[in-house]
């Protein structure tokens, strides 16, 4: 990348973008830590509440459960199957075993042609 910014834009582009990747995957770029369950856990069960609060009920999860059943996933996941669980919980008055495949959501692609030649002019 930073050898088609010269190409293209010059040495002043080029030497942006090789900081740019020196920032974003070099050996001094910032690292997201893991998250212990018991943090994880608090967090769900205070999104749970705003769940509740937010619809003006009393809200029923069973975090432990959820994050068992869910394994090791990013954090998102967690949020999203949560919040899936509660409006089924909320609507249906349903509990609902959430499973990861549940959950995956489709992979952003850009689209062709999106940028043009004449964006970048």
């Amino acid at each position: 990348m930073p050898a088609m910014a010269d190409a293209r834009f010059g040495e002043a582009a080029r030497r942006d973008m090789e900081n740019f990747f020196d920032r974003a995957i070099g050996s001094d770029s910032p690292v997201v830590a893991p998250v212990g369950g018991d943090i994880l856990m608090e967090m769900l069960d205070a999104l749970a509440d705003v769940h509740g609060i937010a619809y003006d009920w009393i809200p029923v999860l069973d975090v432990e459960a959820l994050v068992a059943e869910l394994g090791s996933q990013p954090i998102r996941t967690y949020v999203r199957a949560a919040l899936e669980a509660l409006d089924i919980r909320y609507i249906y008055n349903e509990n609902v075993k959430m499973t990861v495949t549940e959950l995956t959501e489709q992979a952003l692609e850009e689209e062709d042609g999106f940028l043009s030649e004449a964006d970048c002019e």
